[in-house]
């Protein structure tokens, strides 16, 4: 399996089995904005079985998310896929990603215009992810 079959195969797991997060997540993504999913890193490795995962572009996320419990392995896979960019956020079960999509979720209560600044937007999303993974 080449790197361009694999990351067709990460494009469809996230459209099928991720949150997609962030100002796209949110409908305030520009025409250069990234696209960010979280996804349960299993499922990632189970659908890449028989292929060097590690040849993609993974670096660890957990310092993303230190506001959270310890979540055990949590990276981050970066391709892209013509002009778009995809960042896919693993975490490690999928009990992890139900919370931070209901997380998530919480956000889409706070008026957008509050949402555009980027700074904002990550504060409120780690008081959801801490509030979700203390419940």
């Amino acid at each position: 399996m080449s790197n361009t079959e694999a990351e067709k195969k990460l494009y469809e797991l996230a459209l099928e089995h991720g949150v997609l997060v962030g100002s796209q997540g949110l409908g305030l993504g520009k025409n250069n904005s990234d696209y960010d999913y979280i996804i349960d890193y299993n499922l990632i490795t189970k659908a890449l079985e028989g292929f060097n995962i590690n040849s993609l572009s993974k670096t660890n996320a957990r310092g993303y998310f230190n506001v959270l419990p310890p979540l055990g392995n949590c990276y981050r896979i970066t391709f892209r896929i013509n002009t778009c960019t995809y960042d896919l956020i693993c975490f490690p079960s999928n009990d992890y990603v139900e919370k931070a999509r209901l997380a998530f979720e919480d956000l889409k209560c706070v008026p957008l215009y509050m949402l555009e600044d980027k700074q904002i937007r990550i504060l409120l999303f780690e008081k959801a992810l801490k509030s979700r993974f203390s419940e």
